[in-house]
């Protein structure tokens, strides 16, 4: 019997002094709670959580941290329109291109 693969989903977490935190997990409400509780990432235990603001289920592991770190790399205005409208980024392509424009650019 084939093991069923888990689907893995990217989050934005706002934290009280109005930063974001950006993260993956196949359980972003579960994550959320453990962000919340102090048993998370070393960054919300200093800037504490307080709203899980976007979940966008990406697909594998792989997929996941591609679509984090491209995320990671927006400027904390452009972060607020993908939470405002998440389809306006596009997804990174399987080669981890990010299509832009009708051209690809490398990480």
């Amino acid at each position: 019997m084939q093991e069923e693969k888990r689907v893995w989903s990217l989050y934005i977490i706002e934290c009280a002094d109005g930063s974001y935190y950006t993260g993956i997990s196949p359980d972003p409400l579960k994550r959320f709670e453990a962000h919340c509780a102090g048993k998370g990432a070393a960054y919300t235990r200093t800037h504490k959580p307080a709203a899980l603001l976007v979940t966008e289920t990406v697909g594998d592991y792989s997929q996941a941290l591609r679509r984090e770190w491209q995320v990671k790399r927006l400027s904390k205005i452009a972060k607020r329109k993908f939470i405002e409208s998440p389809a306006l980024l596009p997804q990174p392509s399987d080669d981890g291109k990010i299509c832009l424009n009708g051209k690809k650019k490398s990480r």
